[in-house]
C-alpha cells in the first residue's frame, strides 16, 4: 500500500490481517475515537513516491523524486493537540512476511516518551 505525497489516509480498523508493506509518503493518521490495530511487514515513513521494501538500507539519503518544499511524510498516532484518549489504543505490530529481506526489514520497534522511534532487527522465523 502506498500513500502518496499530499494524500491523507485515516486508519480506523482493528485487523489481524497482515499488510506486506505500507509506504507513507503523505500522512497516515490513526483514529482517536476507538482502538485500532495494524499488522504490517514493513511500515516506511519517507517522503516521495519511491516505495521499496528495504527497511534498513538507508535509502533516505538519495531521493531524487522529492521536490523542494514538498510536504513531509507523517505517521500520526495522536498529536500534542489531539492525543489518543485514555481507554483507546493504537497498536502497530510488525509481522514477518514470507519473502521479505531478513537483513533489512526491522522486527521490533519502540517509541520513547519524546516520540523517538527505535527499530531493531532480529532473526525472522524459520
Amino acid at each position: 500500500m502506498q500513500i502518496r505525497p499530499g494524500h491523507s489516509v485515516l486508519y480506523d480498523a482493528s485487523s489481524d490481517d497482515v499488510i506486506r508493506m505500507i509506504h507513507v509518503g503523505g500522512t497516515l493518521t490513526f483514529a482517536r475515537n476507538h482502538s485500532t490495530k495494524l499488522n504490517v511487514g514493513l511500515i516506511k515513513v519517507q517522503p516521495g513516491d519511491t516505495a521499496t521494501e528495504d527497511g534498513f538500507a538507508c535509502d533516505a539519503h538519495a531521493m531524487p523524486d522529492i521536490a523542494a518544499g514538498s510536504p513531509a511524510a507523517a505517521l500520526e498516532i495522536g498529536t500534542l493537540e489531539s492525543p489518543i484518549p485514555a481507554g483507546v489504543t493504537a497498536t502497530i505490530r510488525l509481522a514477518y512476511v514470507e519473502g521479505a529481506d531478513k537483513e533489512t526489514v526491522p522486527r521490533s520497534s519502540s517509541v520513547a516518551a519524546d516520540g523517538t522511534l527505535t527499530a531493531r532487527r532480529s532473526a525472522a522465523p524459520g
